[in-house]
């Protein structure tokens, strides 16, 4: 589809779903051409989160910015029609699909650089070019790799040219967010606080990848960071001895996440898409989603955004030779299936980033993990009521998710409830675990029975199992909680 086609598709969900959908104009491409957003939403307040959806910063990449127009379309007849949202083995459910938009804002951006894919669809152009169509004085070729001009150690030259005729079409441009297609993903960050997610969607090779992109991932050296100039040079090579650093419960949560999005994804059609850290792909810098992931480090200021590059589609083989052309522009009827596979992973990572429950079961399984330990230190051996505790919120997540939405009174006691219990969950991270004060282990119960009494006969045994355990966590960490409640079952309590 071409790019003003894209642009009266973005135009034309306001007249047709006004009530929840609104047109943002950013600015226009290096060729006077409109980008535009669009966000989708109903409702309002201080808590609300918010997602940020990229498609087509890579020019030759077609399928990504029509997959998100798809979706915005899907979406958007579920919600105004009370539909369940299908794409093939996935459903969500219309209760799901109201929750997503009235309780969060999603900001759809399709398609970022408008004039490389004119370019690539021209006749006269390049059906593999990647970046825009900006003039580079002094020069004969033309372009930026947009992907390329974010603020994310863009002097590195990792993975990136500072040459405007690069024979791989990696040139950074003259300065970080010299182009508007990159300033634009800036400014909807900027402009939009309550953005927490950012999915940047390109091809291909049917990976969720999360960050960092420069260098393998550490957990335990905070100073060995990007920003530290003491390590410049150093980055960029895998398997030495500096490592990009990321906290763990960041770590846990991309992963856990990330399998999440992969198994809706296998679910529509049974295709198997691999999550790794970005490094593994290639090594990069300058990228939408580790200048988006990057921006609290920089910035004490500004939210941190917790953010994803999919790569949609297969490399394709022709005569057991890499057939790019293909891989990134497969041929229909295979290029509508891999955006039905995209819906899944949009839908998921939209209900991860509304839910805490990823950082609570996380957080529960980190606890589990040593909630056997000695006092020489952790034991390999997990916690069997960790894994009971965190099976019955994965389990039973989307209901427990729409009885706390539609019931208000459960409503209201699950965010007293949540408030309170995720800084304990997230101190065990800490290495000042904090103790259940007997007031919360009630609130919980409380809340757990009446999600019995509401909930389908799965829900309800679940919670009875896990009341059943909370009488042991008054009072102590939810490591010594969970060890208490192993040793009371050892003894057959």
């Amino acid at each position: 589809m071409p790019s003003g086609g894209i642009d009266n598709l973005v135009g034309a969900l306001p007249n047709l779903y006004g009530d929840f959908c609104k047109v943002i104009n950013l600015k226009p491409s290096r060729e006077g051409r409109p980008i535009r957003a669009v966000k989708m939403g109903k409702g309002s307040g201080g808590g609300r989160r918010g997602v940020l959806l990229v498609g087509g910063l890579h020019a030759r990449e077609l399928l990504n910015p029509d997959s998100l127009i798809y979706f915005a379309f899907n979406l958007a007849y579920a919600y105004k029609n009370n539909k369940d949202y299908s794409m093939g083995g996935r459903t969500y459910a219309a209760d799901f699909v109201k929750m997503v938009i009235e309780d969060m804002d999603i900001f759809i951006l399709p398609l970022a650089n408008p004039d490389g894919r004119e370019y690539v669809l021209s006749p006269t152009g390049d059906r593999m070019w990647r970046g825009n169509r900006a003039p580079n004085p002094g020069e004969d070729c033309k372009g930026v790799d947009v992907n390329r001009n974010f603020d994310f150690l863009w002097t590195s030259g990792i993975k990136t040219s500072a040459n405007p005729c690069s024979s791989q079409q990696l040139y950074k441009g003259p300065s970080p967010f010299s182009e508007p297609e990159s300033q634009n993903v800036r400014d909807l960050l900027d402009t939009y606080s309550h953005i927490v997610g950012m999915l940047d969607v390109h091809s291909y090779s049917e990976f969720v990848l999360y960050p960092w992109g420069d260098d393998e991932n550490q957990t335990t050296q905070p100073t060995m960071n990007f920003k530290n100039p003491s390590f410049d040079g150093e980055r960029g090579q895998k398997g030495d001895s500096y490592k990009e650093y990321i906290p763990k419960k960041d770590l846990d949560w991309f992963v856990y996440v990330g399998n999440l999005m992969a198994e809706a994804i296998e679910a529509v059609r049974g295709k198997k898409y691999a999550v790794k850290q970005s490094v593994n792909l290639y090594p990069t810098s300058a990228t939408s989603t580790d200048y988006g992931y990057c921006r609290h480090y920089v910035n004490n200021a500004d939210r941190k955004v917790l953010t994803y590059c999919i790569e949609t589609g297969p490399l394709v083989l022709k005569n057991g030779e890499p057939d790019f052309l293909t891989s990134f522009q497969p041929p229909f009827p295979e290029a509508s299936c891999i955006m039905e596979d995209a819906q899944a992973a949009f839908m998921e990572f939209c209900i991860n980033i509304l839910s805490v429950s990823g950082e609570i079961i996380e957080g529960i399984k980190f606890a589990g993990s040593g909630a056997l330990a000695s006092s020489g230190g952790r034991s390999a051996r997990p916690s069997a009521a960790g894994r009971r505790l965190a099976k019955f919120l994965e389990d039973n997540r989307d209901e427990l998710m729409v009885l706390a939405r539609t019931d208000k009174r459960l409503s209201r006691e699950t965010a007293v409830v949540t408030k309170r219990l995720l800084p304990i969950i997230q101190s065990g991270r800490d290495g000042e675990p904090k103790a259940f004060d007997e007031a919360l282990v009630k609130r919980i119960d409380e809340l757990l029975g009446r999600l019995g009494e509401l909930g389908a006969p799965k829900l309800r045994r679940g919670a009875q199992a896990v009341r059943r355990d909370l009488q042991s966590f008054a009072g102590i960490t939810l490591a010594d909680a969970l060890r208490k409640v192993d040793a009371g079952a050892r003894r057959g309590k």
